[in-house]
């Protein structure tokens, strides 16, 4: 028996709303036969089964209905549609499905409007369909005097209609599909019922509200308008400080900076850039005091790299200063809540300030007691990501989405979640080279000053009249080590030659071992803007437990997936800590890549990929052996207090690991820990909201 494919068929399948699922099909050659379906699911045992309820047409079957207990999603569906006639075989042809790519919900209900305030309308529906995250929709109107319709996509039930003319009348009509992170489908549902708001359902009181408003905006505004100008144009002429107020004058910073960047006999540790370059350090500062009015020591500790600080200082002001999801005054405070996990009180102090100068509520500083239920929810995930950033979850993200009155949108939460892995991260960064000790912004400022080739810029160009001292016992100190520093070539050296690997969580468990005794805590009280204040860092892989799900890059990445999404939910914020990443990668390590064998990538992967093992991320391509190789004790223990304890690093830490590197490289260190850190937070912290967009 010979079977023929018909022409001009196919069968099409539709899932209702999740609850019934339709496939029709249909012959030109052979409109009457009766067609009988089978199928079966890929994967589960294969079975053949025969439709049980068929849908007919003047006596034809032209089509099978499923029950919802019969369909499968996410697994792939075959059907096999034929008749036999006159001795031959006819079939349909089908393809293979998914059905999750199938579903039409149905059209939403309940739809409601608002009259804001500032002639606002507020549009709201509910859906049937029982997955409302997986939805996306489109809000369709016009007015009675429009000759087309407006058509805009919508994510979440709410639209708001900026301004309207309460002149016209406005019909609204809404429909929705499957978004993409759940399915495939282009079925739309059908249009809603309409709603219409306007001059032709109007109640008396909107009336009545028209009325006031057209009062307010005729009569009212103008006379408030001319009545302030006067006053105004009154303290301009009668009062010349209101002058010097409105209209500041800038201080000219050159006389503080005209012997900072000079070269100190060849022997002054910064890059000699022109000052033109906008790259440069001398760039950088000026428009950084210009802006701010002082250099913070965080900005000049990263001067030792300008094109690194460039960078930085693109990102923090987008985060901080540019438009997107989260208003000014909660990005400081939540700022405020990251830092103080670690107690550190130099960028507490810096985003208070930022904090009242946005028109934030002093009385929020008072605790979190005094801060919004929305804010205070955040406590958590703060707590989570500063310490065990393994430990989040869908499930807090979830909790934080959950409709209520003081529910986050997924836009706002990943703002949130890069500014606290930003602040947590930054916070390593100035404990980690001695910033804290800043005094300007209320730092501990116990610390003694660095030696010249430790010493920021500002310090370096101050006339200090014991510079030159410094310069001499520092010169001497490089020379007496220049053993170690062959040592550390050597090391590097020898990972190509010996292939002895040991696995990340043994490492780990070794690291429990190496002593961080001696470190002094800070004595930064700061409990109010934080709860459990016991709560910290524990080793990811300990002896007493079961060894704990590592989170493996090759499954989740920066590069494959984190970037995508935070650029998709927070316009142009991955491209900046795209070219962070890449930049810290890509700095050169001057005083590794002198000695002849040695390869600065390889020493920075393993501090990179040493830090990200702390945290349970695990790289399947990478020899973890390399990590004992080429980072000696003092240097361990430098790299893990600063990453997982920050508060308890100290002056003497900082001076004990790498004695004959310059500052610059020991600043360069420090970046590393300041990105590989932020980034291990961030990939926890995304894969949860992904895990809780797709479930």
């Amino acid at each position: 028996m010979r079977a023929e494919r018909c022409a001009g068929a196919g069968v099409e399948c539709v899932l209702f709303n999740e609850e019934y699922m339709t496939c029709m099909w249909g012959s030109t050659e052979m409109p009457t036969v009766n067609y009988s379906l089978f199928y079966w699911y890929k994967n589960m045992s294969d079975k053949v089964v025969e439709c049980k309820h068929y849908l007919q047409d003047k006596g034809v079957r032209v089509g099978c209905h499923f029950k919802q207990n019969e369909l499968i999603q996410f697994q792939p569906f075959h059907v096999l549609i034929n008749a036999s006639v006159g001795g031959k075989t006819l079939e349909i042809p089908s393809k293979r499905m998914l059905l999750q790519d199938l579903v039409k919900p149905e059209a939403p209900v309940n739809l409601t409007i608002r009259n804001m305030s500032n002639n606002q309308l507020q549009l709201t529906w509910a859906s049937p369909y029982p997955k409302e995250r997986c939805l996306e929709h489109a809000v369709k109107y016009k007015s009675n005097k429009d000759t087309s319709w407006t058509e805009l996509s919508v994510n979440g039930d709410v639209f708001s209609l900026p301004s309207v003319d309460y002149e016209k009348s406005y019909t609204f009509y809404v429909r929705s599909k499957i978004n993409k992170f759940c399915g495939s489908t282009q079925f739309w549902s059908e249009w809603s019922v309409p709603v219409i708001w306007g001059s032709n359902s109007t109640s008396q009181g909107t009336v009545e509200e028209w009325l006031h408003w057209f009062g307010i905006r005729t009569v009212l505004v103008p006379i408030a308008s001319c009545l302030l100008l006067l006053v105004l144009v009154i303290l301009l002429v009668r009062m010349e400080r209101v002058w010097v107020i409105l209209m500041p004058r800038i201080p000219n910073p050159s006389k503080n900076f005209d012997e900072l960047f000079i070269t100190h006999n060849g022997n002054f540790q910064v890059v000699k850039m022109s000052s033109s370059d906008p790259e440069c350090p001398q760039f950088l500062f000026v428009k950084v005091l210009a802006s701010r009015g002082r250099l913070e020591a965080v900005t000049q500790q990263m001067g030792y790299h300008p094109q690194y600080l460039d960078s930085f200082l693109k990102t923090q002001h987008y985060l901080m200063h540019m438009d997107g999801p989260l208003p000014f005054d909660c990005r400081h405070y939540i700022a405020i809540m990251a830092a103080a996990r670690h107690q550190c009180r130099y960028l507490v102090n810096l985003h208070v300030l930022q904090f009242l100068r946005a028109g934030g509520d002093p009385q929020w500083l008072r605790g979190l007691e005094f801060i919004p239920p929305k804010l205070r929810n955040l406590n958590e995930i703060n707590k989570i990501l500063a310490h065990r950033p393994w430990l989040i979850t869908k499930e807090h993200i979830e909790k934080l989405l959950k409709i209520s009155e003081w529910s986050w949108s997924l836009a706002e939460l990943v703002h949130a979640v890069v500014l606290l892995a930003h602040c947590h991260a930054l916070a390593s960064f100035v404990f980690g080279c001695g910033c804290e000790q800043d005094e300007g912004l209320g730092g501990r400022g116990s610390l003694k000053p660095l030696s010249l080739g430790n010493q920021c810029f500002c310090e370096a160009t101050a006339g200090n009249s014991y510079s030159q001292e410094l310069l001499r016992i520092n010169r001497k100190r490089s020379l007496d080590s220049c053993m170690e520093l062959d040592s550390l070539r050597e090391r590097m050296q020898r990972i190509h030659v010996e292939t002895e690997g040991r696995d990340e969580m043994r490492l780990l468990q070794q690291e429990r071992e190496e002593d961080t005794d001696g470190v002094v805590t800070g004595a930064t009280n700061l409990a109010c803007y934080m709860q459990d204040p016991d709560f910290g860092y524990q080793d990811f892989a300990r002896r007493d437990e079961d060894q704990t799900q590592v989170f493996r890059v090759q499954d989740y990445s920066w590069e494959d997936h984190g970037f995508s999404l935070v650029n998709r939910l927070y316009s142009d914020i991955g491209h900046l800590l795209d070219e962070k990443f890449r930049m810290v990668d890509g700095l050169q390590s001057s005083a590794m890549a002198k000695r002849q064998g040695c390869e600065p990538s390889v020493f920075k992967r393993g501090i990179w990929n040493y830090i990200h093992c702390m945290f349970g991320i695990r790289y399947d391509d990478y020899d973890y052996a390399e990590v004992n190789q080429l980072l000696e004790r003092m240097l361990k223990v430098y790299i893990k207090t600063v990453t997982c304890y920050p508060e308890k690093t100290n002056s003497e830490m900082f001076d004990r690991f790498w004695k004959q590197f310059k500052h610059s490289e020991k600043v360069h260190v420090n970046l590393l820990i300041l990105e590989a850190r932020m980034q291990a937070e961030l990939l926890y912290a995304l894969q949860a909201i992904t895990q809780y967009m797709i479930s």
